[in-house]
C-alpha cells in the first residue's frame, strides 16, 4: 500500500523533472491524492473493525463455552489419555449380532438417531414431551439443571447412546457439544457391587491395571476441572441402587459434587427414588419409518438400495410385530437376519421371531469348526435360574462365572458363551489388585425368554385341583413379574404352549388395567381361535381408548389388537386418541409414546382429543388436517371423523377436502363447538345446537393473549350464537379492546367484533394495562353494545374513564331498556354507577353523584395503582404534546 505522502513526493519531482503542468492537469492529480488517502483511511479502519468484531466474537464464544483449564498437569494428561484409550475399546466393539462374536463395529458406523423426547414445562403447570432435532441437544439443558435421566425400555437403544457420546467426546466431534467438555466419566453401573467411592469406581473400572494414578489423584483431578460430565449406564441393573449412602446416590441428589453434569439411564420402571430438584427428564421413544429406513442403509447393507429394499419389504410383510419397529434391539436383529438370511420366513408373533433368533445363534455356531455343539441341548436348569432372577423383588441378572458354569455344567455353559448369547466380562473384587469373572446374558431380552420357557413348563402340567386352587398358584408364580415391566415374559411365556397361555391369559383379565394386555397375550398363539375373536370382537364393539398417559406397553397391546382386528375383518366401532395424538403423515399418526398407528380397514369412526399448550387448546394446521384426512380414507370403512380440545382452521381450502371425501359422505365433526363441515363449501355449521347453548352459558373470554385462531373461534361461536338466537350469558374483553369503530369494535390482534344481537352482558377488562378511556371511545363502546337486543348490563373494569358523558351521547335505545352500565376502577370494590339520563357517574347505589373531589381521588389512586404501565407512560407522553383535540378536555380534567 503505497501513503499519500509518498505520492505527494513523487509527485513533487515529477514537476521538478518536467516543469509546471497545466493549472488543470493540477487539480485532477490533486483529486487523485485525495481519492488514494481516503481509500488508505477506510481500509485502516476495515481492519480495525474486523479484529474487534473477531475479538468480540472470541469473547462470546468463550463466554458460552465451559471454562477448560488452557494448561494441565502431566497428571491429568496421563488421565485423560488414559480414560480416552478405555472408551476407544467399548465404542470399537459394538455387536449388531451377539452370536457373529467376530464382527465388531465402531459404533458411529450404526448409530442412527432415533427418537429422543424431553419433557418441558409449558405455562400453568402443564407438561409435554418435546421432540429433540438430535442427540447433540442432550446437554443444552434447561437452566441450572445438572442432572439428566434417559428413559426407554429394554432394547431402545440406551447404551448405544451413550457410546455414541463417548465417541464424541474422544474425537471431539466438532459439531458434538462434548467437544468443549473437559473430562467425560462413563461407568457401567452393574460393574459398580459394593463399590461405594466414584473415585474408586473409576481407578477400577476405566482406568488400566498398571495405572500409576492413585484414587487421591483422581478425586483432585475431577474436583480441579470445571464442566465435568459423568455418564452412568443402566441404573435399572445397579445392585446398590437402594443404597442411599453410595457416591452415585450422592451425586444424584446433588450432595455431591454438585456442580459437575450427569447423565444416567434407566429403565422407567428403575428410577431412582431420590433425585435432585430440575432433573431434566429424557425418554427414547423408539424409530420411526424414515429412521429404520436409514440404519438399513447405513449400517446393514452399507448403501446398497435393492438390498435395503428387500429388508424393507420383509419388514412390510410382517404387519403385526409392530415391535420389530419400536424396540431398537429386535429391530436390529431383524434387519441384520433379513440380511444374512434371504430365506428368513415371514413370522407372525414375537415369540415365532425369537425362536427363529435362537435358531439362528446355534445355527452360526455349528457351522464352525468346533468339536462339540448340540443344538438341542436342553435349558431346564437355564430356564430356572433366569425365572430366579427376574422374579425376585430386586431383580439381579449377573452370575458369577465360575458358580454358574458349576450350575449349568461346563460344556452347556461353554456353548452358549460361544453362541454369544452369554457374556463374560472381569471385575475386581473387593480386594482391587484380584479380579473374577462375572457373566450375564446379551440382552435382558434373553433372560426373559428363558425365564418364560420356566413359566410355560410350569403351568403346562395337568393340575387336578380345583380352578380356584389354580388360580392362586398362578398368582403366586406370577407375583412379582410385573406384566408392563416384564411384558415380554408373558408374550414369550403364552406363545410357548397354549395351556400355559390360557393360565396366563385368565390371570391377566381378572384384572381390568391388564385386559387388552391379555389379548396382545393371546395373538402369541394361534390368531385364528375362536376364543381371540370372541374376545377381540366384544372389546372393538365398543369405544376402544388409547390414552396418552398410558404406558407405551398398554398403547402397544391396544395397538397390536386394534391391528389384529383390522387384518381378520373385524368391525372397530370407534377409536378415541385422548391426549396421545402428535402428529399425521396422512399415512401413519404417530402418538406422543413415539409409537406409530397405521390405517386401520375396518373402524368406522375415529375421534382425536388433544391436550392443551399452554393457556389454550392445540392448533392443528390445515396441513395436518389434509393428512388426517388422507389418513382417515385409507382406513377403507370410516365414516366419521371427530376432533375436540383443540382449533381447527375456520374455512379448510378445497384442496383438504378431496372428491373421494364427498362421494364417501364422510363426516367430520368439531365437538368443542358443536360444528360439523360442510365438505360442499368448505364452512363449519352448526350441527349440535346444545353444545354451543351451553357454551355461551357460561363466560366466553377474549384474551389479547389469545392467538388469533382461538379469538376467530369465539368469534364464529358468537356470530353462530346470534343467528340461532342462543342468549350470549357474558362476554368479557380481557385486555383485548383496542378502538371502537362505526359500532364495531377493533381488538388489539386487528380483529373485528360484531356486537351480537343476543348479547346479555358485556364487560371490558383491561387489568394491567392501567387504561385511560377518552370520552370518544366510552361513546364508541356504547354505540356497539346498543346492536344488542337482550342487553342487560355493560361493565368497565380496571380502567379510568371521564368523569361524566355527554347525555346526547348515549344511545336511546340503551335508555329504554334501562341497561345498567358500571364502572370498577380498580381492585377496590367501589363501584359506580351511570346515569343514562345525565351522562354522571353516581355511587352508594346511584343515589349520589361523583363529585370533582370524589372524582380527583379516584384518578390520584388509579394513577397510583397503575403507575409504570405502557398505557401510564403513552399517557404521560400525551400530555406533554397532546395529538387528538378529543383528549384535552379529559386531560385537563385528570391532572389534578
Amino acid at each position: 500500500m503505497i501513503s499519500g505522502e509518498v505520492v505527494v513526493i513523487e509527485l513533487n519531482v515529477y514537476l521538478d523533472n518536467k516543469g509546471t503542468l497545466g493549472s488543470s492537469k493540477v487539480a485532477v492529480v490533486t483529486i487523485i491524492i485525495v481519492v488514494l488517502l481516503i481509500l488508505v483511511v477506510l481500509v485502516v479502519c476495515m481492519k480495525v473493525l474486523n479484529f474487534r468484531r473477531s475479538q468480540r466474537k472470541i469473547l462470546e464464544e468463550e463466554e458460552m463455552l465451559p471454562k477448560t483449564k488452557t494448561h494441565r498437569t502431566p497428571e491429568e494428561e496421563q488421565f485423560i489419555k488414559e480414560l480416552k484409550a478405555k472408551y476407544e475399546l467399548l465404542y470399537h466393539s459394538v455387536q449388531p449380532l451377539p452370536y457373529i462374536r467376530d464382527r465388531m463395529y465402531c459404533v458411529d458406523k450404526v448409530y442412527v438417531y432415533s427418537g429422543i423426547e424431553r419433557l418441558v414445562e409449558q405455562a400453568h403447570g402443564n407438561k409435554m414431551w418435546k421432540l429433540l432435532e438430535s442427540h447433540h441437544e442432550l446437554l443444552k439443558k434447561p437452566e441450572n439443571c445438572g442432572r439428566q435421566i434417559i428413559e426407554g425400555e429394554p432394547g431402545s437403544g440406551k447404551s448405544t447412546l451413550t457410546l455414541q457420546l463417548a465417541y464424541d467426546w474422544c474425537q471431539r466431534v466438532p459439531k458434538s457439544p462434548l467437544s468443549n467438555v473437559p473430562v467425560l466419566i462413563y461407568l457401567r453401573l452393574r460393574q459398580l457391587r459394593g463399590v461405594k467411592s466414584i473415585y474408586q469406581a473409576i481407578r477400577r473400572f476405566i482406568l488400566p491395571r498398571d495405572s500409576d494414578l492413585s484414587e487421591v489423584i483422581v478425586e483432585s483431578i475431577i474436583k480441579n476441572f470445571s464442566g465435568v460430565l459423568v455418564i452412568l449406564d443402566g441404573f435399572d441393573e445397579y445392585p446398590d441402587k437402594d443404597d442411599q449412602e453410595t457416591d452415585i446416590s450422592l451425586i444424584l441428589r446433588r450432595e455431591m459434587l454438585q456442580d459437575i453434569d450427569v447423565i444416567l439411564t434407566t429403565r422407567p420402571f428403575y428410577l431412582p427414588k431420590e433425585l435432585a430438584p430440575h432433573t431434566d427428564r429424557i425418554r427414547l421413544t423408539g424409530f420411526n419409518e424414515d429412521i429404520r429406513d436409514q440404519y438399513i442403509r447405513k449400517a446393514v447393507v452399507h448403501g446398497d438400495e435393492q438390498a435395503a429394499r428387500e429388508i424393507i419389504l420383509k419388514l412390510q410383510q410382517n404387519p403385526l410385530i409392530g415391535d420389530l419397529c419400536q424396540v431398537r434391539l429386535l429391530f436390529v436383529l431383524f434387519a441384520h437376519m433379513s440380511h444374512e438370511n434371504k430365506d428368513l420366513k415371514t413370522f407372525k408373533s414375537v415369540t415365532s421371531f425369537f425362536r427363529n433368533v435362537i435358531a439362528c445363534l446355534h445355527s452360526h455356531l455349528m457351522n464352525k469348526p468346533i468339536e462339540k455343539v448340540i443344538f438341542d441341548l436342553k435349558h431346564d436348569e437355564l430356564n430356572k435360574v433366569a425365572f430366579e432372577a427376574l422374579s425376585c423383588r430386586n431383580q439381579l441378572i449377573v452370575w458369577d462365572s465360575t458358580s454358574l458354569r458349576k450350575r449349568l455344567g461346563d460344556d452347556f455353559y461353554e456353548q452358549y458363551l460361544k453362541t454369544g448369547i452369554f457374556f463374560e466380562e472381569e471385575i475386581l473384587t473387593g480386594d482391587q489388585f484380584l479380579y473374577k469373572k462375572e457373566v450375564r446374558f446379551c440382552h435382558k431380552l434373553f433372560c426373559e425368554w428363558y425365564a418364560a420357557h420356566y413359566i410355560a413348563d410350569y403351568l403346562s402340567q395337568e393340575s387336578l385341583t380345583s380352578a380356584t386352587t389354580e388360580s392362586q398358584s398362578v398368582a403366586e408364580l406370577l407375583r412379582y413379574l410385573d406384566p408392563f415391566e416384564l411384558h415380554y415374559v408373558y408374550r414369550f411365556a403364552c406363545g410357548l404352549n397354549k395351556t400355559a397361555s390360557g393360565k396366563i391369559v385368565n390371570y391377566l383379565q381378572n384384572n381390568l388395567k391388564h385386559k387388552k394386555f391379555a389379548m396382545m397375550c393371546m395373538l402369541e398363539q394361534d390368531y385364528k381361535s375362536e376364543n381371540i375373536v370372541d374376545a377381540i370382537t366384544k372389546l372393538a364393539s365398543k369405544v376402544v381408548h388409547v390414552h396418552g398417559d398410558d404406558s407405551q406397553v398398554h398403547q402397544r397391546s391396544t395397538l397390536q389388537v386394534l391391528e389384529f382386528a383390522s387384518a381378520t375383518q373385524i368391525t372397530i366401532a370407534c377409536l378415541h386418541l385422548t391426549m396421545a395424538f402428535k402428529e399425521c403423515d396422512g399415512y401413519t399418526i404417530l402418538l406422543q409414546s413415539g409409537l406409530s398407528l397405521c390405517p386401520l380397514v375396518t373402524v368406522e369412526k375415529i375421534h382425536i382429543e388433544l391436550e392443551k399448550e399452554g393457556n389454550e387448546p392445540y392448533a392443528i394446521s390445515e396441513i395436518q388436517l389434509t393428512n388426517i384426512f388422507c389418513f382417515g380414507l385409507r382406513c377403507q370403512s370410516v365414516k366419521e371423523l371427530s376432533f375436540s380440545e383443540c382449533l381447527l382452521p375456520l374455512s379448510p381450502s378445497q384442496e383438504s377436502i378431496n372428491a373421494e371425501m364427498i362421494s364417501r359422505k364422510l363426516k367430520i365433526y368439531w365437538r368443542d363447538y358443536g360444528y360439523s363441515l360442510n365438505l360442499h363449501s368448505g364452512d363449519w355449521e352448526v350441527d349440535n345446537i346444545n353444545i354451543i347453548e351451553s357454551l355461551c352459558s357460561e363466560r366466553l373470554q377474549i384474551w389479547t393473549k389469545d392467538s388469533k385462531l382461538q379469538q376467530n373461534s369465539t368469534l364464529q361461536l358468537l356470530k353462530n350464537a346470534s343467528n340461532n338466537d342462543i342468549p350470549i350469558f357474558h362476554l368479557e374483553l380481557l385486555q383485548s379492546f383496542s378502538k371502537a369503530d362505526a359500532g364495531n369494535i377493533i381488538l388489539c390482534s386487528g380483529l373485528q367484533l360484531s356486537c351480537p344481537v343476543s348479547l346479555k352482558k358485556l364487560s371490558i377488562d383491561t387489568y394491567e394495562e392501567g387504561r385511560e378511556l377518552t370520552e370518544t371511545e366510552v361513546v364508541g363502546i356504547l354505540m356497539f353494545a346498543q346492536h344488542s337486543q337482550r342487553l342487560e348490563k355493560l361493565m368497565f373494569l380496571f380502567c379510568l374513564l371521564p368523569q361524566s358523558i355527554a347525555a346526547e351521547d348515549i344511545p336511546s335505545i340503551l335508555k329504554s331498556r334501562k341497561v345498567r352500565v358500571t364502572w370498577l376502577p380498580y381492585d377496590s370494590g367501589k363501584i359506580y354507577d351511570l346515569n343514562l339520563e345525565s351522562g354522571r357517574w353516581m355511587y352508594d347505589d346511584r343515589t349520589l353523584d361523583v363529585t370533582d373531589a370524589v372524582y380527583s381521588k379516584e384518578v390520584s389512586e388509579f394513577r397510583e395503582v397503575w403507575q409504570g404501565t405502557d398505557c401510564q407512560k403513552a399517557r404521560e407522553r400525551k400530555l406533554k404534546v397532546p395529538k387528538d383535540d378529543t383528549l384535552t378536555p379529559l386531560l385537563t380534567a385528570t391532572s389534578v
